[in-house]
């Protein structure tokens, strides 16, 4: 696995626009976070409320994903017959440090300097495992899908998870409001709140079910060549 993620590695530094380009969002994405409420204010109710723009920034991240089948270089790793579990692993390490690096540490380091109480740990703990379940899911969709209209999906989803959300505040629909609870855009700005026990078996159960499913996922669409053909065509 070390020399495909030397590969990739190689492969993204060598392209000087993404890397200038992935390092300003890191800046803009921390900046909007802490100004959601129209100053500067660093806090874990203002965190909680402006993560929610992870999905705008992960987008821009996990583009090489997509980028490699579109240039067919992803077509060599595949006819050479290598695993399908080393060919998402490697990815996964690589865009979820890629993510973790960008986004999650510069927006929890700044908390962590103003805040260091146990309720702010737990916060930013609980965050890195929503965090890391939207990168796998993005990932995973790029793998899947093999184009870089599988990423838009992590956009749909914030979409529709906010969709769900309202309507069931609008319509009173408690199993809605249920099947919400484990949603990770409606977890995140609910961080801020009392964190009590359940919430975070909420959190937690939530993401091991469904990043194992995208890596499932993922793996089966190696295993039946889904798209494959596509992008040799």
């Amino acid at each position: 696995m070390g020399k495909y993620i030397r590969a990739e590695l190689y492969r993204i530094t060598r392209r000087k626009l993404f890397v200038v380009s992935a390092i300003i969002i890191s800046v803009v994405y921390v900046a909007v976070t802490y100004l959601i409420t129209g100053e500067w204010m660093v806090s874990r109710e203002v965190l909680a409320q402006g993560s929610g723009m992870f999905s705008f920034a992960a987008l821009f991240i996990l583009t090489p994903i997509a980028d490699h089948f579109r240039e067919r270089t992803a077509l060599y790793e595949i006819m050479d017959g290598t695993s399908p579990h080393i060919m998402i692993w490697y990815r996964i390490i690589i865009y979820i440090s890629f993510i973790l690096i960008l986004l999650y540490l510069p927006a929890a380091g700044l908390l962590f300097i103003y805040d260091r109480s146990i309720d702010a740990l737990l916060q930013l703990a609980l965050m890195l495992c929503i965090y890391i379940r939207l990168g796998i899911f993005g990932i995973c969709a790029a793998l899947t899908g093999k184009n870089i209209e599988s990423l838009l999906l992590l956009f749909a989803r914030m979409i529709a998870e906010s969709a769900v959300v309202a309507l069931g505040a609008e319509l009173g629909l408690w199993k809605a409001a249920a099947v919400a609870s484990y949603l990770p855009y409606t977890q995140l700005p609910m961080l801020s709140s009392e964190i009590g026990t359940s919430f975070i078996m909420k959190i937690t159960i939530g993401a091991a079910v469904e990043m194992i499913l995208m890596y499932l996922l993922a793996y089966k669409s190696y295993k039946k060549k889904w798209a494959i053909k596509s992008v040799v065509q």
